[in-house]
């Protein structure tokens, strides 16, 4: 994970002037290093906090999760977090939904800090509803955009990977207000791994809670990277109660309330609720979903704002599971031993709101290190469409060896050739041959298969 930000970070105002990356562990024993250098080890669950300045680097030996903290040292109230992606999934374009430039008499203004992580400047371009520009990022360093109009979500894009994280609460002049009003953020979702559909967890209106406010202070910030209609569906129960038509990165501002939608459940509380986006032709339309404050529904001094927020990540449309049994039990000892034939189920199931076409997909299996020990059964795999969904006829059909292996589905992988509606599923299968003792690889007990789904576009 690399340091967006950090006390060393040029602002206006103070910020940054605390800026530590908390790092959790997921397994037992895990070292944690900042730059290279151990800062110790913690287990499963465990956290260690490490203050930061822009561009250092943590790095693990075993998995983690990261998230950022900053403020502003003596002030009531000023602190923001952010969770880390880690910087290999760093992108070259970004979306947020969040734009206010007047918010609250102009004291509640959003705007986008970029970091360029390369050794050589960068141009970032951005985008708004109505206008455009361009801002040049230095080597290894920070610079911070505009800020975002009323009603305008925003697009920053470079030929380089870069990362972007917004602050709420900047004045229009150029200069940090207190900061503690409205102070929040959330960092920007790659282009490549936004979805048409969001689930929002926890989105409180206020500070009471569901039928706690006499008015939501905030909002489910949603724009799509294309004109879309916009569903929302306030309980979650799978049906829209209401829908939004918006052009491309138009800002729209969700509040449970029947005033602003009709048919709302009206109980000042997002949580729970699912929103999607479709382009006139029913095809998907992806955005970019964030929970937080809105300015100009809160003022100072307000015990029912909640002066936070966060990006909602982007819900899968398609999910990959897969699965293995004994097929051929040679030996007849009735457990998987060497000799044994294996058949692996790859199962691609449609949890979208959409249907999607044919060619949506690919599906890679590698081809090492499963085949290292085992053996390819040739025309072994099978494709079933829509196995265990609604309708269908659920036919299997064989898929035929190919390529400078016979494996169909290594190499380049294979594409769905068939649409796949919401709730279908669709079926890969194929088999393998376990070598025999003295054809394994010495000290081997496990065999790993590993493989990857694509979602194309």
């Amino acid at each position: 994970f690399t340091a967006p930000i950090g006390e060393n970070t040029a602002n206006d105002g103070s910020a940054f002037e605390y800026t530590s990356i908390y790092v959790m562990a997921a397994e037992a024993n895990t070292e944690i290093f900042l730059n290279g250098a151990s800062q110790g080890t913690i287990n499963a669950g465990e956290n260690t906090v490490i203050r930061v300045d822009e561009g250092e680097v943590i790095t693990s030996d075993r998995p983690v999760q990261a998230d950022i903290v900053a403020g502003d040292v003596g002030s009531s109230y000023e602190l923001r977090w952010y969770s880390l992606i880690p910087t290999d999934d760093w992108g070259t374009e970004y979306y947020t939904p969040v734009g206010d430039s007047s918010g609250n008499g102009g004291n509640g203004p959003t705007r986008v800090f970029l970091y360029n992580p390369g050794g050589s400047s960068i141009t970032v371009s951005y985008t708004f509803l109505s206008s455009s520009g361009t801002i040049e990022v230095p080597a290894g360093g920070s610079r911070r955009s505009v800020a975002i109009p009323d009603g305008s979500g925003a697009k920053f894009s470079s030929t380089s990977e870069f990362f972007a994280l917004t602050l709420t609460d900047v004045a229009n002049d150029g200069d940090f207000t207190s900061g503690q009003i409205y102070d929040w953020g959330h960092p920007l979702i790659p282009e490549d791994q936004l979805t048409n559909q969001a689930l929002i967890g926890w989105g409180y209106g206020c500070t009471g809670g569901p039928n706690g406010c006499t008015t939501s202070r905030s909002v489910v910030w949603v724009t799509p990277v294309a004109a879309a209609t916009i569903f929302i569906d306030f309980d979650g129960d799978g049906t829209a109660d209401t829908t939004v038509l918006a052009a491309a990165l138009q800002s729209i501002k969700i509040v449970d309330e029947t005033d602003v939608y009709p048919d709302a459940e009206n109980d000042e509380d997002m949580s729970g609720a699912l929103i999607y986006a479709e382009a006139a032709d029913g095809s998907p339309v992806n955005i970019a979903v964030a929970w937080g404050q809105d300015p100009e529904r809160s003022g100072s001094g307000d015990g029912q704002a909640l002066d936070l927020g966060t990006t909602v990540p982007p819900l899968p449309v398609l999910t990959a599971d897969k699965s293995s049994e004994l097929s051929s039990d040679n030996d007849g000892d009735g457990v998987i031993s060497p000799g044994d034939e294996l058949e692996y189920t790859i199962t691609i199931l449609n949890s979208g709101r959409v249907n999607l076409p044919a060619l949506t997909y690919s599906i890679v299996d590698f081809f090492s290190p499963v085949f290292d020990d085992t053996t390819y059964v040739p025309d072994s795999t099978t494709y079933t469409d829509n196995a265990g969904g609604v309708g269908g006829s659920e036919a299997v059909d064989p898929v035929p060896d190919a390529g400078s292996t016979p494996f169909p589905l290594d190499e380049g992988g294979i594409l769905n050739s068939e649409a796949i509606d919401k709730g279908e599923r669709q079926l890969y299968k194929f088999r393998v041959r376990i070598k025999t003792v003295p054809e394994l690889t010495a000290g081997v007990d496990t065999i790993v298969n590993e493989g990857v789904l694509r979602i194309l576009g």
